[in-house]
């Protein structure tokens, strides 16, 4: 029963500090929050999308990157966040739509990863 506990206790434990460590807006509120608009939106539809769509294609790049996958830093978190947003903002465009939450979403999580990127071709 006693180790039972324990082990019940250490994965909470994991599952917390794993949350709490996830590109998750909730937690870094410094980090892209809801409320940071990017200066993508204010461009015209032609180059926010062109912006959009080179960076998920740079995002989907670095993630699959084999010095990405194996990094210890926060790199392949930042570049998976900003591959969806992105993608969910190229999807947006489809049809026809501006999501303004999507587009500043990918706009930061594309720049959190490019801080973890350095020289990284």
């Amino acid at each position: 029963m006693l180790l039972r506990t324990l082990v019940l206790a250490a994965g909470a434990a994991l599952l917390t500090s794993a949350s709490v460590n996830a590109a998750d807006m909730a937690y870094n509120p410094g980090y892209c929050g809801v409320m940071v608009r990017s200066p993508l939106l204010d461009q015209p539809i032609a180059t926010m999308r062109q912006a959009v769509d080179e960076r998920y294609e740079r995002s989907v790049q670095v993630a699959e990157m084999t010095p990405t996958i194996y990094n210890t830093s926060p790199r392949f978190v930042w570049a998976s966040e900003a591959k969806v947003a992105c993608g969910m903002a190229i999807g947006f465009f489809g049809s026809g739509e501006v999501n303004e939450e999507m587009v500043s979403k990918c706009d930061c999580f594309y720049g959190r990863m490019v801080a973890y990127t350095g020289s990284l071709k």
